[in-house]
């Protein structure tokens, strides 16, 4: 199974549906545990930024929860996902950088209303985020 087959999709049902594009028909449902309000998503796994402020991981070899990232203090709104590093932003008004590997965590700080977008250029240097301040902040990536 490839995940280039595959569609997430998530609803205000505490539910995530994987579906194999081949067949059109979901090969199986995680239960979150709470409302999932973004999704990031490599070869083998998915993020899922929640209402409960944590970053639930599925892996999609077992169909298992993994693990969780815990760091936000309000709604994950958005990820973005770059090589090792995974990048969230909240209702907490915080951006978020995850070493996957260690699953470390720094914190920037600059946004004044809820963060609702992150992204990362193509060399993986700048980070740009996006909030109801109505600001774009450039950072360099880490």
């Amino acid at each position: 199974m490839y995940v280039v087959d595959l569609i997430f999709d998530c609803d205000d049902r505490a539910w995530l549906q994987v579906w194999d594009l081949k067949t059109m028909k979901c090969i199986f449902t995680f239960s979150t545990g709470s409302e999932v309000y973004s999704l990031a998503v490599t070869n083998n796994t998915v993020y899922g930024g929640c209402q409960d402020h944590k970053i639930r991981v599925w892996n999609l070899n077992t169909m298992q929860k993994s693990h969780m990232l815990i760091g936000h203090e309000g709604v994950v709104r958005c990820l973005f996902l770059r090589n090792n590093t995974l990048y969230s932003g909240g209702s907490d008004c915080k951006v978020k950088v995850w070493d996957l590997k260690t699953n470390d965590c720094t914190t920037l700080f600059g946004h004044t209303s809820f963060v609702r977008a992150v992204a990362v250029d193509e060399l993986g240097q700048t980070l740009y985020s996006g909030a109801d301040d109505k600001k774009i902040k450039i950072w360099q990536a880490r």
